[in-house]
């Protein structure tokens, strides 16, 4: 499948470290709610509750966790907002979603399961998302009664204040949401680089330092000079990947349509530890084409 959205990417590799997903679910979770997980138990699931009618609007990543003070557990849903604008009937897609979610439970024979949806919204547009009985405030109180009403958390992340999210201890999620809060504003995103790839000064995780950086050439449009200048404000080994990696765009853009190329910069990607998505964002191939590549390769 090819990859319209680079945001989906991002989060998901974020939050398949279970420490990420963790500091992840603190910052956007109400107190209330943190206070009756047991975040230790929480892992990624690789299921979907997006049917193909709800991908214009989301793409989702599930959590599972168990309650503190019980063996019942409940899924935290991030559902990644594609428009990034306001949508007026949000919730009535996202009653389509939790209808899907409990539908699919019961098809598959699970114990049922509450899903506590996160709608995680980056547009430049303010929004305030109307309950589903809000939609209905035209009717009189005896008919609003009937109208579906249910709880969600609704997360803002370009209305986030920079000096909150940079107070976050694990520097790979502060790193994601900066560059994720300016992904729609390329000016911006560009004067924040050398802030988001120095956050990581001193990590050593370097599959996910390129994920962020494949991320962010995807998303502006930069030239040589700018990287030399960028890599030349942050410190080793980020800066040998920040070139390494526009190389690799490059190299893409100059020999589009020469099949042996595009070949050789899969497998290098896949060498260097580059994810599936990220070779995606590079080569602008199927996940199939690249598997097929890759395994036709590692036979021959």
């Amino acid at each position: 499948m090819k990859i319209h959205n680079p945001h989906d990417a991002l989060i998901k590799e974020l939050l398949a470290s279970k420490q990420n997903a963790i500091d992840f679910v603190k910052q956007f979770l109400p107190a209330e709610i943190s206070r009756l997980i047991l975040f230790e138990s929480i892992t990624q699931t690789k299921d979907s509750f997006i049917t193909e009618e709800l991908k214009e609007y989301f793409s989702d990543t599930i959590l599972r966790c168990k309650l503190d003070s019980s063996e019942s557990e409940i899924f935290i849903c991030i559902l990644i907002e594609h428009k990034s604008k306001k949508e007026k009937f949000a919730t009535i897609q996202l009653l389509t979603y939790l209808g899907q979610a409990y539908n699919q439970q019961l098809k598959n024979g699970n114990t049922l399961n509450l899903v506590v949806p996160i709608i995680f919204y980056h547009g430049k547009e303010e929004w305030e998302v109307l309950s589903s009985r809000a939609l209905f405030s035209n009717l009189p109180l005896e008919l609003q009664e009937y109208a579906p009403d249910f709880k969600f958390v609704f997360s803002d992340l370009v209305r986030m204040n920079d000096r909150d999210l940079d107070k976050l201890e694990n520097k790979f999620v502060i790193a994601t949401l900066i560059a994720q809060k300016y992904s729609q504003d390329p000016e911006e995103l560009i004067k924040n680089l050398t802030r988001i790839f120095n956050t990581f000064s001193g990590v050593k995780n370097r599959n996910y330092i390129k994920s962020l950086i494949v991320y962010v050439i995807s998303l502006v449009k930069v030239d040589i000079k700018d990287i030399i200048e960028l890599s030349n404000l942050v410190k080793q080994p980020v800066k040998e990947m920040i070139m390494s990696t526009y190389d690799l765009f490059i190299e893409k853009g100059i020999e589009k349509g020469i099949e042996k190329k595009t070949i050789e910069i899969v497998l290098r990607c896949h060498t260097n530890g580059f994810s599936i998505e990220n070779i995606m964002l590079i080569t602008g191939l199927t996940e199939q084409e690249i598997n097929d590549i890759i395994q036709k390769n590692s036979l021959s």
